[in-house]
């Protein structure tokens, strides 16, 4: 652990000197922070900062080898994640969105969500292709659990239609709905208020904190909509070319010089 960064009781996630070059350009550049358990962490900074490589880097999409991405799960041993598969840690309980919607298009908004669920399943192969009692029973729990969190999401009406005739916004609703069936305790949202008007965006910002509640998640999120993220945040991140150049609350990132000419503008003083 760096020694700049003394770990938290209550941090679940460690993100420590975290380093990596595309071509000779480094995209991360000696990255370090913390998550703390049930806090609502945002990073920001313009396109090319190095937010979505952070994000592919700490569930797996990315190799990290040089720094360190260690997880503290509840009530469990401390998992270091450099070099795990991201079935491996959506398995540990770190789930993630997409910038670009990423849904089965063809299948039903149900079985999107199932398929979330699918890595907590304890059906073996064989019970998979016999159709057993147990197989049977487990999936028709799945079905069911599926079911609720749609209800949870508003979006039970939509339960047996193709995910891709959803309007937009619920589409970005259902992919929180299947991140939240494979059980996470850390939920990592990439751009999330993506084309969404204001309505749509002042809905996701109470879906998110009444999820935070309701399922004790943590919450860590890209985004540009910099009125959620003052909104929403309870510390944010400022990143430049893979460089943490900014940390703080809100308020105190709201009144940084550097980040506000930087990075927020006109937006941060209006």
């Amino acid at each position: 652990m760096s020694e700049n960064h003394p770990l938290q009781d209550s941090t679940i996630l460690q993100v420590d000197q975290l380093t990596l070059e595309f071509g000779g350009l480094r995209a991360l550049e000696h990255l370090s922070f913390q998550v703390q358990s049930q806090e609502i962490l945002a990073l920001i900074g313009p396109n090319g900062a190095g937010k979505t490589t952070c994000f592919q880097c700490i569930t797996g999409f990315l190799p990290s080898k040089l720094g360190e991405i260690h997880l503290y799960p509840p009530n469990h041993q401390t998992q270091r994640l450099n070099g795990l598969k991201p079935y491996q840690i959506a398995q540990l309980g770190v789930a993630r969105t997409f910038q670009s919607i990423r849904l089965y298009e063809k299948q039903s908004v149900l079985e999107n969500v199932m398929m979330g669920r699918q890595i907590r399943t304890k059906a073996s192969m064989l019970g998979v292709l016999l159709r057993d009692r147990l197989t049977r029973a487990e999936e028709q729990h799945i079905r069911e659990d599926s079911f609720q969190l749609l209800q949870r999401l508003e979006l039970e009406q939509y339960a047996q239609v193709t995910a891709d005739s959803l309007p937009y916004a619920a589409q970005r609703r259902l992919e929180i709905a299947r991140a939240l069936a494979t059980d996470p305790f850390l939920l990592l949202l990439d751009e999330p208020a993506a084309g969404m008007n204001r309505q749509e965006t002042e809905e996701l910002n109470e879906l998110l904190v009444e999820l935070r509640k309701e399922f004790q998640l943590t919450l860590l999120l890209i985004e540009h909509d910099m009125q959620l993220v003052m909104k929403l945040s309870d510390r944010i991140i400022v990143l430049d070319h893979g460089r943490k150049i900014a940390e703080g609350s809100p308020q105190a990132i709201h009144q940084h010089p550097d980040v506000i000419r930087a990075y927020l503008g006109e937006q941060a003083t209006s």
